[in-house]
């Protein structure tokens, strides 16, 4: 299963509280990312990932402004 499915089956579950998706991928494809999109997942993240790039989606995700 991929990041895609996996994003699509958490959001079928219908959770009273649905968790931040975030995926981190090798393949900086176009249709990877809007794929991602569809899916649900709120971030993309193209390897490799510094810890700069990390924390300020973290942030992002959450709420806070970077």
């Amino acid at each position: 299963m991929n990041g895609n499915e996996t994003a699509r089956q958490l959001r079928e579950l219908r959770l009273s509280r649905m968790p931040h998706i975030m995926m981190v991928t090798a393949y900086g494809h176009e249709e990877v990312i809007k794929g991602a999109e569809e899916s649900g997942v709120e971030d993309v993240l193209i390897k490799p990932v510094s810890a700069s790039t990390l924390f300020d989606s973290v942030v992002r995700i959450l709420g806070g402004v970077v």
